[in-house]
């Protein structure tokens, strides 16, 4: 939002909601159009400007992030990022939850794919880097193009509430609905 104000755009949260996981060009390009301006890169580049400089304080780690990745991997399980965010913010991410990159088998970002979510290539990418196949992966989505591309790709998804009410979230066809993912790994068995 304070990128585009910079365009004289006055953006409120609910503009972005309906783009949220489709890709930043989508996310920030179909806010400014809905205000009246074309779209240009340097709109994007300007908000993670922004981003970087203010991650730190601004992203909301959530209790059960980091531990969810630290045990899947504990009980074996292959981990991957897929995000249709640019790799540069996906970076800044991985780093505001405290865990070194390399505790993934893949980072899939927007930079990797032709087509973001809704379409499944992210997802299809990150099991083909991770070394399994579509059917054996598990997602865990919180955006309703997210889930609807983890279905797709033929992957069980897990979609937590952190962004859409359950509702929304069922009828993108997500397989499980939680409120947040400390419960995760005992569903899919990585007790």
């Amino acid at each position: 939002m304070e990128s585009l104000k910079e365009y004289g755009i006055t953006a409120n949260y609910e503009d972005f909601k309906p783009y949220t996981g489709m890709g930043d060009d989508v996310f920030i390009g179909k806010v400014a159009e809905q205000y009246g301006l074309r779209y240009e890169l340097s709109m994007k580049e300007r908000a993670y400007e922004i981003y970087f400089n203010k991650a730190a304080e601004r992203v909301l780690v959530y209790p059960w992030s980091r531990n969810l990745i630290l045990t899947m991997k504990t009980n074996g399980y292959a981990v991957a990022v897929a995000s249709s965010s640019d790799c540069v913010k996906v970076a800044r991410n991985i780093e505001c939850i405290g865990v070194d990159v390399e505790i993934f088998n893949a980072v899939v970002t927007s930079c990797d794919v032709k087509s973001d979510k809704p379409a499944p290539d992210i997802f299809l990418k990150a099991a083909e880097l991770s070394g399994y196949d579509d059917a054996e992966s598990v997602v865990f989505e919180d955006s309703l193009s997210g889930v609807r591309a983890a279905k797709a790709a033929g992957a069980f998804c897990i979609a937590v509430t952190t962004s859409f009410h359950k509702i929304k979230l069922k009828e993108a066809g997500a397989d499980v609905i939680l409120d947040d993912l400390t419960t995760a790994p005992d569903i899919i068995g990585a007790q």
